[in-house]
């Protein structure tokens, strides 16, 4: 009886506190309506000003194929608006249009030399040149451009009383699947859900208690240490699960992928948020003042969410920041959620990487309990 009014009086005072309340529940909920807006016409592909083009010859060219050709490639290319790069296969170039790491990916076939010959005895078929591309704007422009080349070519060509023409295929490719902008955001919110909670709420609220003499008064009382803590634990994890349900109602609004529904990316989210919460019972080890738990609170917050990859891919990160990607847990568990969005397994170190910082987070908040709660 005791457990149960210490609860009730611990999660009526949570949503009491207007800041629990907004930064906890609502805030994540706006956030993710206001950066999906922002940023997924984006994702979905409007049009980059730096085009690349991927090229493989098949043979090196020579004489007037290699001037009209190269000589194009070389003139366009000093616009800095398009970037010619050549490649080593033919399979390289179709793995980077899938990759969407090229726009295009132009082949000029062995034998396309004979257009020399052509251009004077008019005596072979000149093999067509092969062109690459994908569904999208960056493609499709592209394509244009290269169109343009060779029509232009093609009046060189009877300009000079020649009755052929330099002719190309198209072949559309298909992307590898990638996430939309709104499946990629949802793991990163539900992270900042969590940590909103983790280094946040229950860090400032433990030193609160302790600060205000509440823990003091509870040592007095029949209720027991371990009385406080499952309190304290659970009004907060009912925070967390009302915030999740509101962003899960939101998610079904905007048309989120339905693997967020799935069995095994509900276990990944429960195991996310257990191993995370432990988070702040570290911060709340070493800093006994609100002022100080305020401030290491809020950087850690800040560094986190922002180079753990919630919002945008940090894989390109400079070197000088890229050791605190991969050192902290949130990074491994917005990845492995991320993986079953895209129908992969969560690998063994979405697992291991948090739940190491879980033990060492529960083991110091142990060795340190007494000092945290100023029982010595």
């Amino acid at each position: 009886m005791k457990l149960f009014s210490l609860t009730k009086t611990m999660i009526t005072d949570n949503f009491r506190q207007f800041e629990i309340v907004f930064w906890s529940i609502v805030f994540p909920a706006v956030f993710f309506l206001f950066f999906n807006a922002l940023f997924s016409g984006v994702q979905n592909g409007d049009m980059n000003t730096n085009l690349k083009i991927g090229v493989y010859y098949e043979e090196n060219l020579t004489g007037m194929a290699e001037q009209i050709f190269e000589g194009t490639f070389k003139e366009i290319s000093k616009s800095n608006m398009i970037k010619f790069s050549t490649l080593k296969s033919k399979n390289e170039g179709i793995n980077l249009i899938k990759e969407k790491k090229i726009d295009s990916f132009i082949v000029f076939p062995k034998n396309f030399n004979s257009l020399n010959l052509n251009m004077v005895f008019n005596l072979v078929k000149v093999p067509s040149i092969e062109f690459y591309y994908y569904p999208g704007n960056d493609s499709i422009f592209s394509k244009n451009i290269f169109k343009s080349i060779v029509d232009e070519m093609n009046v060189r060509i009877a300009n000079k009383g020649k009755e052929f023409k330099v002719n190309s295929s198209e072949e559309a490719i298909n992307l590898k699947k990638s996430l939309k902008y709104k499946d990629f955001l949802f793991p990163g919110i539900l992270m900042m859900s969590i940590l909103t909670i983790s280094i946040f709420n229950m860090p400032i609220g433990i030193i609160t208690d302790v600060e205000s003499g509440i823990i003091k008064k509870l040592n007095t009382s029949p209720i027991k240490s371990y009385h406080y803590f499952f309190a304290f634990g659970l009004s907060n994890f009912l925070v967390l699960i009302l915030s999740i349900s509101l962003f899960y109602f939101e998610a079904y609004l905007l048309k989120v992928t339905n693997v967020i529904y799935s069995i095994q990316f509900i276990i990944f989210l429960i195991y996310s948020a257990i191993t995370a919460l432990s988070f702040g019972l570290l911060f709340a080890s070493f800093f006994k003042k609100i002022s100080t738990i305020s401030v290491v609170s809020n950087v850690a917050y800040q560094m986190t969410i922002f180079l753990s990859g919630l919002y945008f891919s940090v894989k390109t990160t400079p070197w000088f920041i890229r050791w605190y990607v991969y050192f902290n847990p949130a990074t491994y568990l917005v990845d492995g959620m991320r993986n079953l969005l895209e129908g992969k397994s969560v690998g063994g170190i979405n697992y291991l990487i948090p739940a190491i910082w879980f033990v060492i987070g529960i083991v110091t908040f142990s060795i340190n309990y007494k000092r945290v709660m100023k029982y010595e």
